[in-house]
């Protein structure tokens, strides 16, 4: 797993590739592609075509990816030498009376011939320059066919002829799909009247764009960390700058997935909490009210046994009993009317702080015509152990019935 995050952190993801073609009176002609890598399956995004100045070649493809650049046309001198011929410095042995700290050379191997290709340094130095000045990242430099080789597994020519062209050269295959032969051209893009389209792949590239898509296609391959690349010391420096680039990315990247997963967690254990701590305050308001609505109901409570209490209603009572003896002892000619048991001591029923009681008083009332039956009764009453006192509170005679109503107040033990 480790391993495999590391080679993606090194891999090229995306590129641009282009040949610069060198025409004459400094006229150059750039044909292009862009590429996307995503696992082991390459797509072309884009292809350029015939692009005049590096400005166009900014405005149609930005800075942003990696660039392969593959120099060919005017300026550059190709010879092919027998396989095993080459000894020595090609420089030497091709332009013996030159200084070979002016030139660059690089050397295609094919399997019964080697073609060496020669460009003085300033002129790449100039390209070189002019690409970096527009803030193009040159990860992978080539002059001459050398790019070919990142092809010739997947390249199949349309009509299964054995010739395949690019703006500069000819490539010729045997009928197994060997690569046999490189043939120079000259006069740039004016020698490809016809810009057939080869299957590369899955992918499908005019033949203009042929050498780019194969300088794309080795950057991708190989990475920034490939040494065995053409040897410019400016693009040297640009690929170690990249490669630090994707680490520092990454690193960059891993530390950012690092905070959101740390700050996720913190909003999920926050959110958690936070939830937990509102249902608790929920629970803590509503354990409140329920315990006011307690005390009440318990004040409510003492009020009341209080109340019980304070009028006796605590013990049994022998209201009936007392009444029953009493209405035993009623003479004949006398009529009970009304029996109050534990009258209230107030007359008015909002006076003072309550209704008070008298606890141990019965007030009797009736009507009897005879007097002498009246003070039997009361003696009668007054005789009984649980009577304490028995006493008439009012008496009134009405001569017009020949009787009299009275109040009786009874107190008991």
């Amino acid at each position: 797993m480790v391993r495999n995050i590391w080679d993606r952190i090194k891999r090229v993801g995306s590129c641009t590739g282009i040949e610069i073609s060198l025409l004459a009176d400094d006229a150059l002609a750039i044909n292009g592609v862009i590429l996307h890598a995503k696992g082991t399956r390459v797509r072309k995004e884009k292809e350029l075509s015939l692009l005049s100045s590096y400005e166009e070649l900014t405005a149609r493809t930005g800075t942003s990816r990696p660039l392969a650049v593959s120099v060919n046309g005017r300026g550059l001198l190709h010879k092919k030498l027998p396989a095993g011929d080459l000894k020595g410095h090609p420089i030497e042995m091709i332009l013996p009376n030159a200084n070979p700290h002016e030139f660059y050379h690089a050397v295609t191997r094919l399997e019964n011939f080697t073609l060496v290709s020669v460009i003085r340094k300033e002129v790449l130095d100039k390209i070189v320059t002019n690409l970096q000045n527009k803030g193009f990242r040159l990860l992978s430099l080539s002059i001459g066919p050398s790019d070919i080789q990142y092809l010739t597994s997947f390249l199949t020519a349309a009509g299964n002829t054995p010739v395949v062209g690019s703006t500069n050269f000819q490539f010729l295959f045997s009928k197994d799909g060997q690569l046999t032969d490189i043939i120079p051209l000259a006069g740039g893009e004016d020698s490809l009247p016809d810009k057939e389209e080869y299957n590369i792949g899955d992918q499908y590239v005019r033949s203009p764009a042929l050498l780019a898509f194969g300088s794309a296609i080795g950057l991708l391959a190989s990475g920034p960390e490939d040494t065995a690349v053409f040897e410019h010391a400016s693009v040297a420096g640009h690929r170690e700058e990249y490669r630090y680039f994707r680490y520092y990315r990454a690193a960059l990247w891993t530390l950012l997935s690092t905070l959101l997963v740390i700050l996720l967690v913190n909003f999920f254990v926050y959110n958690y909490y936070f939830s937990r701590n509102t249902d608790l305050q929920y629970i803590q308001m509503v354990g409140r009210g329920q315990e006011e609505k307690a005390k009440r109901m318990e004040a409510s409570l003492r009020w009341k046994e209080a109340f019980l209490s304070q009028y006796g209603w605590e013990t049994s009572s022998r209201l009936s009993f007392f009444a029953d003896r009493m209405a035993g002892l009623v003479p004949a000619g006398t009529l009970l009317t009304c029996m109050k048991l534990y009258p209230s001591r107030s007359t008015l029923l909002g006076e003072g702080h309550g209704i008070r009681f008298k606890r141990d008083t019965i007030e009797v009332t009736g009507a009897c015509d005879d007097p002498t039956e009246l003070n039997q009764f009361t003696n009668n009453l007054k005789n009984l152990p649980m009577f304490r006192e028995v006493s008439i509170r009012n008496y009134a005679y009405k001569k017009e019935t020949q009787s009299g109503n009275f109040l009786m107040e009874v107190i008991t033990n």
